[in-house]
């Protein structure tokens, strides 16, 4: 990922959480002074139940980022659980840990750690070349942080599930990531025919194949690696900018539906 995308992810996830908390500000703000009688007579205004409808609302993306946690501990334990047996191995100056496992399978993974992992399905059906153009593509998601920042992409797009376009603009973002990583491995020694053959093996629709090799849009990366520019500048950062930035509104509105009440009156 740019570091733009970085930005525009983390922008994301702080609007998701930051949102809802800055119009319970306002809303805590124009009913805290109150007293009980008139905190009541309060509930039946059209600007206060519209700043509890707003609450309301900004909490959505709060849901769509814990119902993601919950999934992504579950997955994490799934992980470990696949890994746990894993042995270290190395192909021409590469580390990686052996999954037994029959599936063909090249991923990185880890947020702190991050380590590239293959399967005894991928040694046995790839050969050396091919496998060590699909290690180095996993080194390039490492080496760019992507193992980190993926996890956080995801977290932002189960926030604004709802957002129209939101989810296609991040999907382009990970096909972005995968590009840089074909990249990162033309770069450091992978020959372009043996990636190509390897993200082709990988995405066969034989059981038990790879979802982290193949990942992204296959065809497109096949076609940028033969073309010999595996790397294309796609301009979708600014997109994702416009959800978390219209997401803003809610708290602004809160507040100034406070400045109005006050303005007009206030209460006692």
């Amino acid at each position: 990922m740019t570091r733009l995308q970085r930005i525009s992810i983390l922008v994301c996830l702080v609007a998701a959480v930051g949102a809802p908390l800055l119009t319970a500000h306002a809303l805590l703000t124009h009913l805290g002074p109150m007293s009980a009688a008139y905190l009541y007579a309060a509930g039946e205004s059209p600007g206060v139940a519209a700043m509890f409808a707003m609450l309301a609302l900004g909490t959505l993306p709060v849901a769509g980022v814990v119902w993601f946690g919950g999934r992504w501990l579950h997955a994490t334990r799934r992980l470990a659980h696949l890994t746990e047996s894993a042995r270290s191995a190395e192909l021409r100056g590469i580390s990686y840990r052996r999954i037994d496992s029959t599936a063909l399978l090249v991923f990185a993974v880890g947020i702190w750690r991050p380590q590239v992992y293959a399967t005894a399905g991928a040694e046995q059906t790839l050969d050396d070349d091919q496998l060590h153009a699909a290690l180095l593509h996993e080194e390039g998601h490492i080496a760019r942080g992507d193992t980190r920042w993926r996890v956080a992409l995801l977290a932002a797009r189960s926030a604004f599930w709802f957002a129209p376009g939101f989810r296609r603009s991040l999907t382009a973002i990970i096909a972005s990531s995968e590009f840089l990583a074909d990249a990162h491995a033309l770069n450091n020694g992978a020959c372009r025919r043996e990636l190509f053959e390897a993200i082709l093996t990988a995405a066969s629709p034989a059981p038990a194949r790879s979802s982290g090799l193949s990942g992204g849009p296959v065809s497109e990366r096949l076609a940028l690696i033969v073309s010999g520019n595996p790397a294309p500048r796609l301009g979708v950062a600014k997109q994702v900018f416009a959800v978390p930035l219209s997401w803003v509104a809610l708290p602004v509105f809160a507040h100034l539906v406070v400045m109005c009440g006050v303005l007009c009156g206030g209460h006692p």
